[in-house]
C-alpha cells in the first residue's frame, strides 16, 4: 500500500505537468437543424431511417453525439468528427426535405480532456 502522502505527491506533480503544456485542442463539427413547427406531427414516416442513419455513423465513429432540443422540439444539434460527416449526414438523413426547415453546420473547437 502507498502512504497517502506519497499519492499526494504523485498527484501534484501529475496536476502540474497537466497545467504546464497546452492542452491538445480538437476540431468538432455540429450540425444544427431548425424543425418545422409541425415536426412532432410529420416525423413518425421518417423517423426509423433518421435513426437508423445517427446509428450507422455512430457505428462508423463519425457521429459522437445526436439529439433533439426539448420544450419546444424546434431544433437539434449533432457532433461530428469532420465536416465531411456532417455534410454527408445532411444530405443523406430522411428527416431534411420533410421537417428540417434550416440548418448550418459550425466548427466547434473542444479541449482533449484525455
Amino acid at each position: 500500500m502507498v502512504p497517502v502522502l506519497v499519492r499526494s505527491a504523485r498527484r501534484a506533480v501529475a496536476a502540474r505537468r497537466l497545467l504546464s503544456s497546452p492542452p491538445k485542442m480538437v476540431s468538432r463539427f455540429v450540425l444544427f437543424y431548425d424543425y418545422t413547427p409541425d415536426v412532432l406531427e410529420k416525423r413518425d414516416p421518417y423517423r426509423a431511417g433518421h435513426l437508423g442513419l445517427i446509428k450507422e455513423f455512430a457505428a462508423e465513429g463519425r457521429v459522437l453525439s445526436a439529439g433533439a432540443f426539448t420544450d419546444p422540439v424546434d431544433g437539434a444539434m449533432f457532433v461530428f468528427t469532420d465536416r465531411e460527416a456532417a455534410d454527408e449526414f445532411k444530405a443523406k438523413d430522411p428527416y431534411g426535405p420533410h421537417v428540417v426547415a434550416g440548418s448550418h453546420v459550425r466548427e466547434w473547437t473542444t479541449v482533449d480532456l484525455d
